[in-house]
């Protein structure tokens, strides 16, 4: 199924980043998708080329990277303009691909921008707390970085097709000709009751799962 908004993957900042021998951006890229995912948001990636001619497509865009393409500018601009909304992370969009500054104001006059004020890698990724030695994937993550963002989806009018009661576990709904399936699958490391809502059911979902599950929709 289609994602509930989309996060641009800049090969104009990956190359400006590891040219710089780092990739602070796209770190915190990858940690926001991580952050959006607890919080039951999917997001499809967009790269450049794909902001000149799909993003029409979507109505919100999650954006890290510094750097980006100048001829993306004014498509930017104009899908703000038809009512898009734009939520950027620290210095996103500052730059083009000659590392020459891009006027950020440009994107404010032409529509809604919100801002992420907090790193989604530092504060929620690397600030999570390792639970118990012998499964290294049962982390206690810090909810503060999800309420912050959870506000941000909720200004920038993102509704999830679906999610779960729990942030770590995640529900994604499979499209095929044959029907719809919900998929759940289960990072607690230990079996939970979870209830399953969002605007591709019908009704909300209550499941009892120890890894996951799958259940026809149709």
């Amino acid at each position: 199924r289609k994602g509930d908004a989309a996060l641009l993957l800049s090969e104009t900042g990956e190359i400006w980043q590891l040219l710089a021998g780092k990739n602070e951006f796209g770190k915190d890229r990858m940690a926001l998708s991580l952050l959006l995912n607890h919080l039951g948001v999917r997001t499809d990636v967009l790269n450049e080329d794909d902001v000149l001619d799909r993003l029409g497509e979507y109505r919100q865009l999650f954006v890290c990277d510094r750097n980006i393409r100048r001829v993306c500018v004014k498509p930017l601009c104009d899908w703000l303009k038809a009512g898009g909304t734009l939520i950027v992370g620290k210095d996103a969009l500052s730059a083009d691909e000659a590392n020459a500054p891009i006027d950020f104001s440009e994107f404010e006059k032409s529509g809604k921008v919100l801002r992420i004020g907090f790193s989604s890698m530092k504060d929620y990724v690397l600030a999570a707390q390792q639970d118990g030695k012998a499964i290294y994937s049962k982390r206690v993550w810090p909810e503060e970085p999800r309420r912050q963002l959870a506000e941000v989806v909720k200004a920038a009018g993102i509704v999830p097709a679906v999610k779960t009661s729990d942030p770590l576990v995640e529900a994604q709904v499979v499209v095929s000709p044959h029907g719809r399936l919900l998929v759940v699958s289960n990072w607690r490391c230990e079996p939970t009751r979870v209830t399953v809502t969002g605007t591709a059911l019908k009704r909300p979902i209550g499941l009892d799962i120890v890894y996951g599950c799958c259940q026809p929709l149709d």
